[in-house]
């Protein structure tokens, strides 16, 4: 069984009636020996077949089947065997339901031995054996395995290098379905032979899975030169070269959802740290970013799950156009708000939810860390970048005292500085997004580099980054104090502008550097210099330029553009590459480059809010 929709089986059942019937009067085909099996839903829905249409099959073998499970309150159904395969690291797999199921069906059958074997170094089963008419049940749980077959690699390319269990799930179906059958029906199951293959060869290519270790014995047999590079054929540079740019995108409204949510949920902690009368602890504040960033990754978590589906499907569902993709987008939805339904309390359809969307210790983390990092740069890392004009002298200023009746929104709306600094940080995340999407692609695809290390070449993005924070803050904290009556905020806004066109002349490098590792290490820690420096100035000198009661909102203001940029980043570089090639995509992140430096020209000379008003 291929596929199943829950809430419609009244429809498949239909259909497998009519194949039925259709088998029944076109083929010869021994209908006293027929077998069922699925993967996922279609698991679900083989497994509902021994109890719904126990009269057309014996035996049923579903693989990973997906919750919410059949009921199979089928009493009257005559007994069918059962052979279950789930990994355990699959949050699809309901194994408790499961083993109620297969208990109560075993009972039905009248196994009268349980027992739990050890099928291999990564397969426990629970058995039962002894049961009327030679039936069996086997319940297995596959040490690690997520939502795959064992012992196989899918088909369409997607799975890992190799199997994710040492038992053949084929194989061992085979085996035990054979136990209903005469030996004189069976035509026995193995690898090819070598003159099979070579014979094959002159009609049909093999599949371009080197790495399994079947094709490479055939070749070492045959005699064949070991390939070079296997990372040559990385999935994601074959998918490339199959279908396009565009294969990338095909999760992009799910992506857009989960990055905009996730944003908006973590911009908004902004409006809660110091945002009051009286200045917040660095430890409240801590807390305030824990629990927005474990907020925005479960609210943005269906998104995400949808996404990883969308990138999971076959490359034979074409999903290129943008009707396919809302339709996926909408199918995968009503399978979560579905299966929720359907379960039997709250708290159940909550474990149902957490399971699909993987919320746990990783959301921990990702809250953890969104939190860390926001502490390090706010609490400590922000307070040493301060200008030098706000710091105390030894010939004392008058204090700036601020207007009471100010209101913060108008302050902020009018405020063109702001608006400038925002356009600036939707470009920078925008060319960020651009240059780390693509750059171990061009690399791969323009160079044939291994995709291992055309990832190394690109990690020198976050080495330079750092050095960019601490250089950037430092830079324009001298020019403050080297130039104390020019304005604190235009300073700043020079070294950025300075920072984009380093960008700029960054990508340059990485487009025309001959294509050694240590050029293309250096481009992109170049980049990853020039980059981050406007990331750490932008919210810092945007919130320099308002008052202090005004600080935070204009810090969460300004965090949306990024986002924004990031959002928007996928579908035009993906066009770019497809219609343009590697000739369009550099010079237009060279021209964008620009553009982030041209829009913040208009604050050049910009003052501080402080040095503002000490000048009126």
């Amino acid at each position: 069984m291929c596929a199943f929709w829950p809430g419609k089986a009244d429809r498949d059942l239909a259909l497998v009636d009519a194949i039925w019937q259709w088998l029944q009067d076109h083929t010869c085909v021994d209908r006293d020996k027929v077998f069922v099996a699925g993967f996922s839903w279609g698991a679900t829905f083989a497994l509902n077949m021994a109890c719904q249409r126990s009269q057309y099959f014996l035996a049923s073998a579903p693989i990973e089947p997906s919750s919410p499970l059949p009921k199979m309150d089928c009493p009257s159904a005559r007994p069918v065997s059962i052979m279950s395969f789930g990994g355990t690291m699959d949050g699809w797999v309901d194994f408790q339901q499961l083993a109620v199921i297969l208990e109560t069906r075993a009972q039905h059958a009248g196994c009268k031995d349980r027992a739990v074997k050890r099928l291999s170094a990564t397969v426990n089963c629970t058995t039962w054996s002894s049961c009327d008419g030679g039936h069996f049940f086997q319940d297995c749980a596959v040490d690690g395995m997520d939502h795959s077959t064992p012992g196989k690699l899918k088909p369409d390319q997607t799975s890992f290098v190799r199997p994710q269990s040492d038992v053949d799930w084929t194989k061992r179906t085979f085996e035990k379905f054979s136990l209903f059958l005469d030996t004189s029906d069976l035509l026995f199951y193995g690898h090819p032979t070598v003159e099979e293959l070579e014979w094959k060869e002159q009609y049909w290519p093999p599949p371009k899975l080197y790495d399994h270790q079947y094709i490479r014995k055939s070749e070492t047999l045959r005699g064949a030169e070991p390939r070079s590079g296997d990372l040559e054929d990385h999935q994601a540079m074959r998918m490339l070269r199959k279908v396009g740019p565009m294969v990338f995108l095909r999760g992009i409204i799910s992506t857009a959802f989960r990055d905009g949510t996730f944003g908006l949920c973590f911009s908004l902690r902004k409006f809660f740290q110091g945002s009051g009368p009286e200045p917040t602890s660095p430890a409240h504040d801590f807390c305030v970013a824990v629990l927005f960033a474990a907020a925005g990754t479960t609210l943005s978590a269906p998104f995400n799950y949808v996404r990883n589906m969308a990138y999971a499907e076959s490359l034979k569902v074409g999903m290129e156009r943008w009707p396919d993709k809302t339709r996926f987008w909408r199918r995968h939805m009503g399978t979560l708000w579905h299966g929720a339904v359907q379960q039997e309390s709250v708290w159940a359809s909550a474990k149902f939810l957490q399971a699909r969307m993987q919320l746990g210790w990783g959301t921990a983390r990702v809250a953890f860390g969104m939190a860390l990092t926001d502490f390090v740069y706010n609490d400590w890392a922000a307070p040493r970048f301060e200008s030098a004009d706000e710091a105390p002298s030894s010939s004392a200023e008058p204090a700036v005292v601020e207007d009471s009746s100010e209101k913060v929104w108008a302050s902020l709306l009018q405020n063109r500085f702001l608006w400038c600094m925002a356009a600036m940080h939707f470009f920078i995340y925008f060319i960020r997004q651009g240059v780390l999407n693509w750059a171990h692609f061009y690399i791969m695809d323009e160079f044939g580099v291994p995709a291992l290390e055309a990832t190394a070449r690109v990690s020198g993005f976050e080495l330079g980054g750092l050095l960019g924070c601490i250089v950037s803050g430092q830079v324009s904290d001298w020019l403050i104090s080297r130039y104390p009556k020019r304005g604190a905020a235009g300073l700043r806004a020079q070294v950025m502008i300075a920072y984009s066109l380093l960008a700029a002349a960054a990508v340059f490098c990485l487009w025309v550097v001959p294509p050694l590792a240590v050029f293309q290490w250096l481009a992109m820690a170049a980049f990853g210099f020039a980059i981050y420096g406007p990331q750490t100035l932008i919210t810092m000198t945007g919130v320099e330029t308002v008052p202090c009661k005004a600080a935070a909102t204009a810090g969460g203001l300004l965090a949306y553009p990024a986002q924004l940029g990031s959002m928007c980043a996928g579908l035009p570089f993906a066009l770019l590459v497809q219609e343009y090639g590697w000739g369009g995509f550099f010079p237009s992140l060279i021209i964008l480059s620009m553009v982030s430096a041209v829009v913040i020209i208009p604050g050049w000379n910009t003052p501080s809010y402080r040095q503002a008003h000490l000048a009126a």
